[in-house]
């Protein structure tokens, strides 16, 4: 049988394969212009996740790692059976907490890393998928200045490793369908494994990773990637089954007690504008700065984000499948230039595609029909692929016109995006939990205190700074703490998400109101739209007690309100 001479090796000429649709032509050189460029892109990446890291305070979110990072292995395996997490984040941060520290910025500084690395691991990715060095910089470049991927790379929550999963995971596939080494199974599988014990979700990137496994170009038979899909999953499978357990108990937590409403078709929207780069009410703030006021409503940013951001995607795989189409033609050194096959050019951006959105709209799919856990930042792992679909036309564009208007478009987004990035950075706080704490530690009062949390588990981030206060305001035994419709600690294991629904769920503070002993009660409120949406709390209070004052956090998430016996007690 004739052959010929190609980049993976020897081919029978007659022989079928999914060669790389990439390997059509060598990779352009690196000139000095696009190396300043990435050099820049990296640069900011790096900037925006590390600066000011520690100045925002923590939210409840990220109190409650601080909590769960501080147990026992056993004793955290029995509280996240009424959770949706897994346990891996937690053993890392209790390990890297006991090195640097349990600060605002040190608590951070584990995703900041995570996220860095990411941003690090994407350079050669881009490189071998998107091949012309000015694409890679856009890639790149968006991937630095994404608001999802900038904001949850500094949380200590475990939204950036699920991104450097993402990231790892194809890497190491296109590594190892472009040249077969065990290392690469080795590590794919242990970055999958990683990926389940940071969070359940993952699992679901696994299976939309089995799907671009089998649509992937490579240089491996059917029958031999079919038998290294098994191997992954298998051991993948193997090294989780101790969790499934917990997993199962979960589910059936999440039945009842989760707190994600059901999406409609509107809710997909924001979120996969969301991830494709800018916020929707930073996209309208900007459009009403520039005098575009059709497009300033909030409704018209997201479908202009969106038309965009696919406009570009469908563009690039569109391009990428006509050059899939191109025979092999002889070249002047007389060998023939190694080109995939007809038809396989649609491959590369269907498999990033699948990793992206297949997990988008399973959850979706799923939220809608039963039980609701659809929310944008579960979907953090697809900002890898996102990030090279958006420059692929920039890749793949042959023509003068087409390269124009594929660097307009990508440079359209990343204005948008860099907006309303630096919009967050600068003025964007979740919740001030910081200066709740002080607000009411410099407020003493001579006699008993109780102090009423709602949502229950804002005790939390709250307690995270009592106990950072060397003079003890409100840890000492005059001080008592409870929440609606029970105190955080009361059940055993503790759970987060009670909601404040009738009056009886205010039970705790009528008895605490009836009982004498306090001379002040603070109700703490936060998330009130979900954890007490009819303000049963306050009216309870107001009934028999006699206001004193009030305080609202900027961002208008936490709010406090003390009160005194109208007996004048």
């Amino acid at each position: 049988m004739p052959h010929r001479a190609n980049a993976a090796g020897i081919w029978p000429a007659g022989r079928p394969s999914l060669r790389l649709t990439a390997m059509q032509s060598p990779p352009r050189r690196w000139t000095r212009w696009p190396i300043i460029a990435l050099a820049i892109c990296l640069a900011a990446g790096v900037f925006v996740r590390w600066v000011r890291l520690g100045h925002m305070s923590l939210w409840l979110d990220e109190g409650y790692t601080v909590w769960v990072m501080s147990l026992s292995i056993p004793e955290m395996t029995r509280v996240l059976r009424h959770d949706v997490g897994s346990p891996l984040l937690y053993v890392l941060m209790g390990g890297w907490s006991a090195i640097f520290g349990t600060s605002e910025f040190a608590l951070r500084s584990f995703s900041a890393m995570c996220g860095t690395l990411a941003l690090g691991a994407m350079v050669p990715l881009a490189d071998r998928i998107l091949r012309r060095p000015w694409a890679v910089v856009a890639a790149v470049g968006w991937f630095a200045i994404s608001y999802m991927l900038v904001f949850y790379a500094r949380e200590a929550r475990y939204y950036a490793l699920m991104t450097l999963v993402g990231v790892l995971s194809l890497d190491l596939m296109d590594r190892h369908l472009r040249r077969p080494n065990g290392w690469f199974l080795a590590g794919l599988a242990a970055a999958n494994i990683v990926g389940l014990y940071t969070h359940n979700l993952m699992g679901v990137y696994l299976a939309a990773l089995d799907v671009a496994w089998l649509v992937w170009p490579g240089v491996q038979s059917t029958r031999r990637r079919l038998r290294d899909l098994l191997i992954v999953n298998g051991v993948v499978a193997a090294a989780f089954s101790p969790w499934i357990p917990v997993v199962i108990d979960q589910m059936r937590w999440m039945g009842a007690h989760f707190w994600a409403q059901r999406p409609d078709g509107w809710t997909l929207a924001i979120a996969v504008g969301t991830l494709l780069g800018p916020v929707f009410w930073h996209t309208s703030s900007f459009m009403h700065q520039l005098g575009l006021h059709p497009l300033a409503g909030m409704h018209r940013a997201t479908q202009f984000t969106l038309g965009l951001g696919f406009a570009l995607i469908f563009a690039g795989t569109f391009l990428h499948w006509r050059e899939g189409r191109r025979r092999a033609r002889p070249m002047a050194t007389g060998i023939e230039e190694d080109v995939a096959p007809p038809g396989s050019g649609w491959r590369i951006p269907t498999g990033l595609m699948v990793y992206a959105f297949l997990p988008v709209i399973v959850i979706f799919i799923k939220s809608v029909i039963g039980k609701p856990m659809f929310y944008e930042r579960l979907f953090i792992a697809s900002g890898p692929p996102i990030a090279m679909l958006l420059a692929m036309p920039l890749a793949k564009a042959r023509t003068k016109v087409g390269m124009a208007a594929a660097a307009i478009g990508m440079a359209m987004l990343l204005r948008l995006t860099a907006f309303s990035t630096d919009n967050g950075l600068r003025y964007y706080v979740m919740e001030d939990w910081r200066s709740a704490y002080q607000y009411l530690a410099g407020r003493p009062t001579t006699g008993r205190r109780l102090l009423v949390f709602v949502a229950t588990e804002g005790q939390l981030p709250f307690d995270y700074y009592a106990q950072r206060d060397p003079a003890g305001r409100l840890t000492g035994p005059n001080v008592d703490r409870t929440g609606l419709p029970g105190g955080f600690f009361d059940i055993d294991p503790p759970q987060n998400v009670r909601r404040v629904l009738s009056f009886d769920d205010t039970k705790p503070l009528a008895q605490a109101m009836a009982s004498g002993k306090y001379d002040e009660i603070d109700l703490v409120l936060t998330h009130m739209g979900y954890s007490d949406p009819m303000g049963y709390s306050i009216t309870a209070i107001d009934r028999g007690w006699r206001w004193m004052d009030s305080w609202l956090s900027d961002e208008q998430r936490v709010e406090i309100h003390r009160y005194r016996p109208t007996d004048g007690k």
